[in-house]
């Protein structure tokens, strides 16, 4: 019976996981952007202040963490995030391990998955003006492993349906996922294309927004998981 108890708790604790990625995004986002709207839309560049667009998502995302306060906040958010997407990663890399035994897909998804760590904890520490040429190619390679990964995870999905011992209700899940990733493997290239494009932030924003917004998608995955596919945590 404790064991069952312990093995609940793991899952619930590893179901939060997607949810805290989603919240800190939010919290990062909404601190930084509110600091910088309370002391009249203006950030600190070098020696010169810069008003920005009272509209924020008119201002790329990095604007928001240039000087002062809202510089850690950014920086500490964007080290956070980044480290619970790999934990998730790592928990849904299990998760397929449990239904599809080894499969050198899932190992190498996971794998390449994990190196977007290190580049966006740097892009959130460098300034996203004065260190633009370290902020904005990382801030690119984050967002680009992070896109590669979801659809790579699309594939497992499918493999996962097709062989894996999994409940017709855990298919329909993971068929959901395969949506997702595709989907959001597809918006998310396309956004930062037009975004470069058009010089239009909104569409780094919603890039962002739903890279991040489909970790939803796991969250459902670990919902309808076996509790054997996280017993030795």
């Amino acid at each position: 019976m404790q064991q069952r108890h312990t093995v609940a708790k793991n899952k619930y604790a590893i179901m939060m996981l997607p949810i805290l990625v989603i919240l800190f995004f939010v919290a990062t986002m909404y601190s930084t952007v509110k600091i910088v709207q309370e002391r009249g839309n203006w950030i600190v560049i070098g020696t010169f202040n810069i008003t920005l667009d009272p509209v924020f998502y008119k201002n790329d995302i990095s604007a928001y963490g240039t000087d002062g306060v809202q510089h850690y906040i950014f920086a500490i958010g964007f080290t956070i995030i980044p480290i619970l997407v790999g934990l998730s990663m790592f928990m849904r890399y299990k998760m397929f391990y449990m239904y599809c035994g080894k499969s050198l897909l899932n190992t190498v998804t996971f794998t390449l998955g994990t190196v977007h760590i290190p580049f966006l904890i740097l892009m959130g520490w460098t300034d996203g003006q004065d260190g633009q040429r370290v902020h904005f190619p990382c801030a690119i390679a984050g967002l680009g492993l992070l896109s590669f990964y979801m659809i790579v995870q699309g594939f497992c999905s499918i493999q996962c349906i097709r062989i894996g011992k999994v409940s017709v209700v855990q298919k329909g899940f993971l068929l959901f996922s395969v949506v997702c990733c595709f989907g959001v493997a597809i918006a998310t290239p396309a956004c930062v294309i037009l975004w470069i494009k058009m010089a239009d932030s909104f569409y780094e924003w919603l890039a962002v927004m739903c890279l991040f917004g489909s970790m939803l998608a796991f969250y459902f995955d670990f919902a309808v998981s076996s509790d054997t596919a996280f017993d030795r945590l």
